[in-house]
Protein backbone atom coordinates (compact mmCIF):
# COMPACT_ATOMS: atom_id res chain seq x y z
CA UNK A 1 0.00 0.00 0.00
CA UNK A 2 2.83 2.27 0.58
CA UNK A 3 4.34 1.90 -2.70
CA UNK A 4 0.90 2.35 -4.17
CA UNK A 5 0.81 6.13 -2.63
CA UNK A 6 4.35 6.83 -2.57
CA UNK A 7 3.87 9.82 -4.52
CA UNK A 8 7.64 11.28 -3.67
CA UNK A 9 8.93 7.56 -4.52
CA UNK A 10 11.00 8.29 -1.61
CA UNK A 11 10.26 4.68 0.03
CA UNK A 12 8.72 6.51 3.19
CA UNK A 13 4.61 7.97 3.73
CA UNK A 14 4.41 11.19 3.76
CA UNK A 15 1.59 12.57 6.01
CA UNK A 16 -0.37 13.80 2.40
CA UNK A 17 0.23 10.11 1.74
CA UNK A 18 -1.05 8.13 4.67
CA UNK A 19 -4.14 10.48 4.68
CA UNK A 20 -4.93 9.15 1.27
CA UNK A 21 -4.45 5.64 2.06
CA UNK A 22 -6.87 6.20 4.80
CA UNK A 23 -9.31 7.58 2.31
CA UNK A 24 -8.48 4.15 0.01
CA UNK A 25 -9.18 2.19 2.80
CA UNK A 26 -12.15 3.76 4.08
CA UNK A 27 -13.84 3.53 0.45
CA UNK A 28 -12.84 0.29 0.22
CA UNK A 29 -14.55 -1.10 3.30
CA UNK A 30 -17.42 0.63 2.02
CA UNK A 31 -17.21 -1.25 -1.45
CA UNK A 32 -16.79 -4.23 0.65
CA UNK A 33 -19.44 -4.09 3.30
CA UNK A 34 -21.79 -3.12 0.42
CA UNK A 35 -21.01 -6.81 -1.32
CA UNK A 36 -20.93 -8.86 1.29
CA UNK A 37 -24.65 -8.63 1.26
CA UNK A 38 -24.65 -11.75 4.31
CA UNK A 39 -22.48 -9.84 6.56
CA UNK A 40 -20.30 -13.06 6.84
CA UNK A 41 -17.22 -10.67 6.56
CA UNK A 42 -16.48 -12.32 2.91
CA UNK A 43 -17.34 -11.74 -0.87
CA UNK A 44 -17.87 -14.15 -3.80
CA UNK A 45 -15.79 -14.76 -6.75
CA UNK A 46 -19.03 -12.86 -8.52
CA UNK A 47 -19.74 -9.77 -6.51
CA UNK A 48 -15.14 -9.57 -7.03
CA UNK A 49 -15.61 -9.41 -10.21
CA UNK A 50 -18.82 -7.00 -10.46
CA UNK A 51 -16.76 -5.14 -8.53
CA UNK A 52 -13.57 -4.82 -10.64
CA UNK A 53 -15.95 -3.79 -13.45
CA UNK A 54 -18.51 -1.80 -12.59
CA UNK A 55 -16.81 0.18 -9.69
CA UNK A 56 -13.04 0.24 -11.40
CA UNK A 57 -14.00 -0.31 -14.73
CA UNK A 58 -11.42 -3.12 -15.67
CA UNK A 59 -12.01 -5.47 -18.01
CA UNK A 60 -10.73 -8.61 -17.32
CA UNK A 61 -10.46 -12.15 -19.00
CA UNK A 62 -12.26 -14.78 -17.12
CA UNK A 63 -8.24 -16.40 -17.30
CA UNK A 64 -7.51 -13.22 -15.57
CA UNK A 65 -10.01 -13.73 -12.93
CA UNK A 66 -9.57 -17.43 -12.46
CA UNK A 67 -5.37 -16.30 -11.83
CA UNK A 68 -6.68 -14.00 -8.71
CA UNK A 69 -8.98 -15.88 -7.45
CA UNK A 70 -6.29 -18.49 -7.04
CA UNK A 71 -3.99 -15.87 -5.39
CA UNK A 72 -6.36 -14.26 -3.13
CA UNK A 73 -9.55 -16.14 -2.07
CA UNK A 74 -9.70 -18.92 0.15
CA UNK A 75 -12.16 -21.77 -1.13
CA UNK A 76 -14.74 -23.53 1.11
CA UNK A 77 -15.39 -27.57 0.83
CA UNK A 78 -17.25 -28.88 -0.34
CA UNK A 79 -18.30 -27.28 -3.52
CA UNK A 80 -15.29 -25.30 -3.68
CA UNK A 81 -16.73 -21.76 -4.19
CA UNK A 82 -14.24 -19.35 -3.71
CA UNK A 83 -14.62 -16.13 -0.62
CA UNK A 84 -12.28 -13.22 -0.37
CA UNK A 85 -11.75 -11.66 2.88
CA UNK A 86 -11.54 -8.14 3.50
CA UNK A 87 -7.31 -8.16 4.06
CA UNK A 88 -7.70 -10.17 0.12
CA UNK A 89 -9.83 -7.15 -1.07
CA UNK A 90 -7.60 -4.79 -0.06
CA UNK A 91 -4.52 -6.39 -1.56
CA UNK A 92 -5.87 -7.03 -5.19
CA UNK A 93 -7.46 -3.62 -4.82
CA UNK A 94 -3.98 -1.98 -4.27
CA UNK A 95 -2.19 -4.17 -6.97
CA UNK A 96 -4.63 -3.73 -9.47
CA UNK A 97 -4.64 0.03 -9.36
CA UNK A 98 -1.26 0.16 -9.07
CA UNK A 99 -0.41 -2.23 -11.94
CA UNK A 100 -3.34 -0.26 -14.05
CA UNK A 101 -1.84 3.49 -13.38
CA UNK A 102 1.59 1.46 -14.09
CA UNK A 103 0.07 0.49 -17.58
CA UNK A 104 -1.90 3.88 -18.23
CA UNK A 105 1.24 6.08 -18.05
CA UNK A 106 3.00 3.73 -20.50
CA UNK A 107 -0.12 3.18 -22.41
CA UNK A 108 -0.48 7.31 -22.59
CA UNK A 109 3.39 8.11 -23.76
CA UNK A 110 3.66 5.33 -26.36
CA UNK A 111 0.35 6.82 -27.86
CA UNK A 112 0.42 10.38 -27.45
CA UNK A 113 -1.35 11.14 -24.40
CA UNK A 114 -4.04 8.67 -25.49
CA UNK A 115 -5.09 4.96 -24.31
CA UNK A 116 -4.76 2.44 -26.52
CA UNK A 117 -5.06 -0.06 -23.92
CA UNK A 118 -1.80 -1.84 -25.21
CA UNK A 119 2.34 -0.53 -24.24
CA UNK A 120 5.38 -1.92 -23.97
CA UNK A 121 7.36 -2.33 -21.13
CA UNK A 122 11.57 -3.29 -21.02
CA UNK A 123 12.36 -6.19 -18.96
CA UNK A 124 13.55 -3.61 -15.73
CA UNK A 125 10.80 -1.66 -16.33
CA UNK A 126 8.89 -4.16 -16.22
CA UNK A 127 10.20 -5.54 -12.41
CA UNK A 128 10.39 -1.71 -10.99
CA UNK A 129 6.62 -1.96 -11.53
CA UNK A 130 5.82 -5.60 -10.14
CA UNK A 131 8.65 -5.77 -7.30
CA UNK A 132 7.74 -2.18 -6.04
CA UNK A 133 4.44 -3.50 -5.14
Amino acid sequence: MIAMLDRSQDGFMQWSEFLELQQCLVAWYQVFCQHDVDRSGFIDATELIRVIRNLFGYQIQPQTLETMLKRYSRVVPPNGRCIIAFDDFVAVSVRLRAYTDAFRKRDCIMHGGAEAGNCTFGYDDFLRCVLCL
